[in-house]
Formats: structure tokens, sequence, C-alpha cells
């Protein structure tokens, strides 16, 4: 069981952690100064945002082409030619269990989820996995037969509270004739036992046998049957299930079960040798976590899975007047324009919309205090500028990684604030009094390789170390281009492979590959707009800084690879396109990856995995999954390890 339960945990404990820190304010107001295109309830034409009290836009049917003016867009761009955006169908609890129902989970069919898991081996090897999982169902049970077993109808797993019963599972097999399976029942069985219609002995181990409305149930309590027989036979059937699988789940009474185990969590997890103050940090995101546990009554999740998709649509319902359920429903008001920010070539980004609480939330003063040896006064110092210089966001900000060329990895980010000049200004003042810390910390071990007498701001380091730069052949240069701040790093490849490869012709040469694709340009800027501050890494960073910060989206901005939806009321989205990062390594100069180009390098980038958060009535997540694309990733892994096995 505890090992279970781990599993569930490794599953279950990222996404909480994303869940619960996008809500650990529900508090967020709309800056007063905010653009007139960003009030709450009134979206950008194109937002991917369902206004209150208004029909949403359709979604086109998947299959089909969709007609100008009818693709719902995100932001203010569309997806790709030929791209349809796949509807989310989020789940909703069953609210017809009775109250000591804690956990159902349905199942289309038998036949449904064997037919995805074939179609998946298949490309590898076909086969016969219905027939081998029948026998081996009808070995461990120990029945006769399974012909009885109707393998084309939802088949049913219901959980009840250990208060309820210690053996507290039944299974509701949908079966095609009653007489048929009574025949394949093991010889052990004894009719009329304690109010069952059967008691079998499978394995040295007793269970119970009863029908209802064409079903057989599976129980080791033989009273588990007799209380929920109106249910078994009741709304559970009667409940469609249209979707792979679904997983229905009661927080709410488990948290009453273990709620002194919950209160014990953050004791438990801060009670290592932590860094001073660490332990006050990790303390607060577990009270966090362990919060937002505590205020869902239940969980609804759907598995769909499609020739083209896995996708994990999640539903936490919050309790009545609970922090969580506040937070659900203020997230509706929230812009999520910043998307519009991504390039065209990112391989992986995200977007949010949260309280900006959340962001002093990872900075502790204990921390700051020991890292940087501050005196308590001048931690609290800088905790008020951190706090200053926060008050000017507005909890938007999008982050990208992409290509640029032959460069591999650039970095774009956006973040809204209310006035950019200002956050400049409080920035600075932050940085400049943090820098000066870490010198002062960092003096013994610099003291005699630098003159820190001439250093007093970061651009004075810049000044001492270009000379050491200049002689590898390395340009630095700090300056500002209009509203971009910027630092520069020019690279003259020759004299830098000779100066660092020493004459070693080989490091001389693989020195010169990088360059070629890396380039000889690497900027920082950060930007500063009216409303936005951007911040880009990269060969041509300034020029990509002053787009973002006027509002200029990306160049080739198409969302053409999101094409599996967000959750409604997203206030949190994460996109990874798996082959575009797959063919952005296998181009790097490294020797083991050049088997894989001429294999990676023919993928068809069909997807992208994303995981989105958002609210509503309640708090829902999406997690998807291009099968298309991970299909391709791992076929090719297959075929080199096959490969490589070969004598």
């Amino acid at each position: 069981m505890n090992t279970a339960w781990r599993r569930i945990g490794r599953f279950w404990l990222p996404m909480l952690v994303l869940v619960a820190l996008c809500g650990l304010g529900c508090d967020k107001k709309t800056p007063q100064n905010q653009q007139p295109t960003d009030k709450p309830g009134q979206p950008k034409p194109g937002n991917n945002v369902e206004t209150p009290g208004k029909t949403p836009g359709k979604t086109p049917t998947p299959g089909k082409t969709p007609t100008p003016g009818k693709t719902p867009t995100i932001g203010t761009r569309q997806p790709g030619p030929g791209v349809t955006p796949t509807p989310v169908v989020m789940p909703t609890p069953n609210l017809n269990q009775p109250a000591d129902v804690i956990a159902i989970v349905a199942v289309q069919s038998f036949d449904a989820v064997l037919g995805r898991v074939e179609k998946v081996v298949a490309q590898f090897k076909p086969m016969p996995l219905k027939a081998l999982a029948l026998a081996g169902l009808q070995k461990n049970t120990g029945f006769k037969s399974i012909d009885f077993f109707d393998t084309t109808k939802p088949l049913r797993f219901v959980v009840w509270a250990p208060s309820a019963s210690k053996q507290p599972l039944a299974i509701v097999v949908p079966i095609t004739d009653k007489a048929k399976a009574e025949a394949a029942l093991p010889d052990s069985k004894k009719p009329n036992v304690d109010g069952n219609a059967y008691k079998i002995v499978v394995g040295g181990e007793g269970g119970y046998v009863n029908f209802v409305s064409g079903h057989m149930v599976l129980t080791k309590d033989p009273k588990l049957f007799a209380k929920g027989k109106a249910f078994l036979g009741g709304s559970l059937l009667t409940t469609p299930q249209t979707q792979l699988v679904s997983l229905h789940l009661r927080v709410g009474v488990l948290t009453k079960m273990f709620g002194a185990q919950l209160d014990n969590l953050s004791q438990l997890v801060t009670s290592g040798n932590l860094p001073m103050g660490a332990g006050a940090l990790l303390k607060k995101w577990v009270d966090g976590v362990v919060r937002f546990i505590k205020d869902i009554d239940s969980v609804a999740v759907h598995l769909v899975w499609t020739d083209t998709l896995l996708q994990l649509p999640v539903v936490f319902i919050p309790k009545a007047g609970s922090h969580l359920q506040s937070w659900a429903h203020g997230v509706t008001k929230r812009s999520f324009s910043l998307l519009n920010s991504m390039p065209g070539s990112a391989l992986l980004g995200f977007s949010m919309n949260v309280d900006p609480k959340i962001f002093l939330s990872f900075i502790s003063k204990e921390m700051i205090q020991t890292a940087y040896k501050m005196s308590p006064q001048e931690s609290a110092t800088f905790m008020a500028m951190m706090h200053r210089t926060m008050s000017l966001l507005t909890g938007e900000s999008h982050f990208s990684l992409h290509t640029h060329g032959t460069f591999p990895f650039s970095i774009s980010s956006v973040t809204r604030v209310t006035n950019g000049q200002e956050y400049r200004k409080l920035g600075y003042q932050a940085f400049d009094f943090i820098f000066q810390k870490a010198l002062r910390a960092a003096a013994p071990k610099l003291q005699g390789k630098i003159k820190l007498d001439q250093i007093k701001s970061f651009s004075d380091v810049i000044k001492v170390l270009a000379p050491f730069a200049g002689a590898a052949g390395i340009t630095l240069a700090i300056g500002k281009d209009g509203v971009v701040d910027y630092l520069r790093i020019t690279i003259n490849p020759q004299r830098f492979a000779q100066v660092v490869g020493k004459g070693n012709a080989r490091v001389e040469s693989q020195l010169k590959l990088w360059t070629g694709i890396l380039g000889t340009k690497l900027e920082w800027a950060f930007g500063y707009g009216s409303d936005v501050v951007a911040f880009c890494v990269g060969p041509d960073a300034v020029a990509l800084a002053k787009k973002l910060s006027n509002h200029q989206p990306a160049s080739g901005t198409t969302l053409a690879k999101i094409a599996t939806g967000f959750a409604p009321h997203s206030v949190f989205a994460f996109y990874l396109s798996p082959i575009a990062i797959a063919k952005t390594i296998v181009r790097l100069p490294i020797p083991n990856l050049a088997p894989l180009k001429t294999v990676v390098g023919g993928m068809e980038e069909t997807g992208s995995i994303s995981l989105s958060v958002g609210g509503g009535n309640d708090v829902r997540a999406v997690l998807s999954l291009p099968m298309t694309d991970v299909m391709q990733l791992v076929k090719a892994g297959f075929k080199a390890y096959m490969q490589r096995m070969r004598p």
C-alpha cells in the first residue's frame, strides 16, 4: 500500500505544487493604471478567455479545416494553416455517489483500452494483446472461462472510505449472460453466503460475487454489496462513460481522515539540515500545498487518448467558502495576452498571470542575509526594496526559449508592469544594493585578482574585465540603445581559438566549429516599455527587446504548434515541442549525436506538450501530449537501441 501511495504521489505532487503555487494568493487586484484593453472581464479581441455572461466562441469540429473568422485564437494569433485546435472536454465529478464512497474509476471498455495499447505496440511488433490479456485475467481469477465478460461496455471500480469497510473495493464487471457467468465461477463457489449470491476462494483468499443490472460485482467484504447495492446498480451504471478512463476522487473525505498527517508534512519536509532560511521558505511552500489540498472537496480526471493526442484534463472542485474557491472565481478576469510574445521558433515557453505576491514567496530574508553576509538591518532594507519593485508587477508574464538562425537557445521574456521606467529605477537600486553586498562577501576570494577599489557598480566590472577578455579575442560592451539596456559580447573566433586552444589543433577546430553555430555575438538586453519589461538573450537580443517592449509580437508568431487547447480561464500555460528540441540538439557539434541527425531531421512536428491551469467555478488543469510526435521519438530511440544491441 505504501508503495502504491508513493507512486501516486510521484504523479500528482508536481501538478498539485504547480496549481497550489498559482493560487497562493486569491486577492489579486487590478492595478489602477492598467491599460484599458486589459481591464478585467474585457479581454482583447481574440483572447482565449471566456467573458462571464457571454457565450464562448464555438470550437471547430476536430478533423475539419476551420473557416475564416471561426478559428479560436490565442492572444492575437491563430493556429497555422490546416491545424484545428482540439476542444478540451473538462470532466465533472460524480455528485450522485454516496457520502462514504471516496473514489470511482470508470473505463470506457476493455476493448477500447486494449485497442489503444495494441495500436502503439503494433508500431514496434504486432501482438495479440487482447487474447493474452484475457488469458491472463482468467488464470489470475481462477474462473473456468471469462466468455461472459462483455468487453465492449464500461468497467468500473468503486472504493469506499476505510471507515465504511476495511476491504473497501468493489469491481463492477459488465457481463453478456448471468447464467454463463455463474457457470464460469471456480469450483470453490458456495451459494448464498453472508447475504451474497456466491462466495469463492481464489489463491487462498475469499471473495464474494453478486449480480445487478447486467453486471457482476466482486468484493472481499461480505457486507459491501448490500451496503452499496442501490448505487452500484443505479446511478453508477446510468452515468455515461464517454472518455477512455475517468477518475472521481473525494479529497475532502481523505483530508478528514489524514488531517493530522497533512499538518505534520511541513515539519517532516523541513526536519533535515537545510541552509539558513531555506527551512522557513520550504515550509511556506509546503504549507501552501497543504492548504490547497485541504481546500479541495473533490477531483475529476479524464484520460483522452486518440491517434494524435494523449490528454489529461483535471478539475479540482473547491470547498464552499474556501481560499481556493475565491481564487478560482477571481481568475476569470485576468488578461493572458502576453502569450503574443512567443516567437514562432519557440522550443518551450510559459505564460502566467498570477498574484505578484507569489514571486516574493521565493525570497527568504534569512537566506539573503546568510548568502551575502548581511546584517539583519541590511537584509530588511533589501527586502523592502524588493517589495517596492515587486509592487509594480501585475502578475502577467511570458518566457520563451527559442532558436535564432543557427543559435540554438535564445531567451525572451516579457513582464507586465504598471510603470516601466519606475520599475527600471527601483530594479537598479535593488541590484546595486545586492551587488555591493555580494562583492563584499566575495572580497576575500577576489583580493589580489581584481582591484576592488575600482568597482562601484556592474559597469565597473565590465571595465575591469575588458582588457583580460580582449586578450582572448572577446570584446565586452555595456550601454543603452533607446529603451534598451544591454551587455554585448563579441568574439573573434580565430583569436579566441588560438588563446583557448593553446596550439592544440583539435581543440581549436572544435572551438571554431562551435562559434560557427553559436555565432560571434551574444547580447543580454532589458527593454523598458510604458507597461512591459522585456528581457532577451541571444545574438539579436537588443532588437528583439525593442520589439517586445513596444508591444510588437515576435516574428513568425503563429501558434500552430499549440493545437491542443488550454484550460478555460488559464492563468498558467506551459508549452514544449519535443521534436523541435530534438532537432535543435542534434544540430550541435557533438560526435555522439551525429547518427541521429538524419533520423530526427526527417521528423514532422505536429504538436506540443502543454500544461495549463485555470479557474472559474473550479480549478482546471490540462496536460496534453502529441502522440504523433512522441511516437516518432520513441520509435527512433527504439531503432537506435536495437541497432546498438546487434552483434
